[in-house]
């Protein structure tokens, strides 16, 4: 596991369990966010967002979590050796989409691009979450199963399953420190 991309619809926890999963692997973590957006949610624009993730798909180790456009997922699907599709319940993603807006009030997100407020966003967010689901999810599902076997694909649909996950991953790389 070098090349790690994680997808799934906003407020899954992508950035959270990217950083997370970096760590423990000691792998750089980009969060797709970070080259998507300028400050005050200025989009990036095309070209120079289409060179800066080409970049990061041709360097050794990543883990990139986000989820951007269908031809950049797919990319990002075709350079990874392990994707992480976090499907969690449409619910859960709006309740901690829901949670993350709120604690923005008193402190600023870690995981959020610079200069950019997520107070802003709450609205286009909620209606993001709902087309994401409604008309993305199946398309990314589809692209998982035409992957070649050599890509690890593992489905997150809990909290739980991402925790497992991480110790499984932690493990891992204790057992190869081991050896």
């Amino acid at each position: 596991m070098r090349r790690i991309t994680i997808i799934g619809n906003a407020g899954g926890g992508k950035s959270t369990l990217a950083a997370r999963l970096a760590d423990i692997l000691d792998l750089p973590h980009y969060p797709l966010d970070h080259i998507q957006w300028q400050a005050g949610w200025t989009p990036t624009p095309a070209n120079e967002f289409d060179r800066k993730h080409r970049e990061l798909l041709r360097r050794d180790s990543w883990v990139i979590d986000g989820f951007g456009g269908m031809a950049d997922i797919e990319e990002r699907l075709n350079a990874a050796d392990t994707v992480l599709f976090i499907d969690l319940p449409l619910w859960r993603h709006y309740w901690w989409a829901l949670k993350r807006q709120a604690k923005s009030l008193f402190r600023p997100d870690p995981h959020a691009p610079r200069d950019c407020s997520l107070l802003v966003v709450t609205w286009p967010l909620f209606r993001m979450i709902w087309d994401i689901h409604r008309n993305h999810r199946p398309r990314v599902a589809a692209l998982l199963t035409s992957l070649d076997g050599e890509t690890q694909v593992v489905r997150l649909d809990s909290p739980s399953a991402m925790e497992a996950y991480l110790e499984t991953a932690g493990a891992r790389r204790a057992a190869v420190a081991a050896s």
